[in-house]
């Protein structure tokens, strides 16, 4: 059995914190509801500035379409993602981040930054 260094380990603790940070910051009442790969399709998202499709979140973290589906409806109903239907092809779902949204992923980023100065 491979074991990690020291500094891997505290790497890969940081990225749980990272990602228990972003499950604190989902609305407390909702978020059982929740599933426990939204925070990774939330940070999907957040890598494109300009929006995604859900296809492309498909795509980018091996997820089945049902599960984006899923994932970014319940963001949605957090105010975190705001979908809309693409104009040049109505098959396509669009997916940006909120205002909310925006401030979560920066409230962990700058937690995330502070650890590591």
């Amino acid at each position: 059995m491979r074991r990690h260094s020291e500094a891997a380990v505290d790497e890969l603790r940081d990225v749980l914190g990272i990602l228990r940070a972003l499950r604190r910051g989902f609305d407390k009442g909702n978020a059982n509801a929740l599933p426990v790969y939204a925070d990774s399709v939330l940070v999907a998202i957040a890598m494109h500035t300009d929006g995604t499709t859900m296809r492309e979140v498909r795509e980018e973290l091996h997820l089945w379409h049902s599960s984006v589906t899923r994932a970014c409806y319940a963001l949605e109903r957090e105010g975190l993602v705001h979908l809309s239907r693409d104009p040049a092809d109505r098959r396509r779902t669009l997916v940006k981040l909120t205002q909310r949204g925006h401030g979560l992923i920066d409230d962990v980023l700058s937690a995330f930054r502070g650890r590591h100065r």
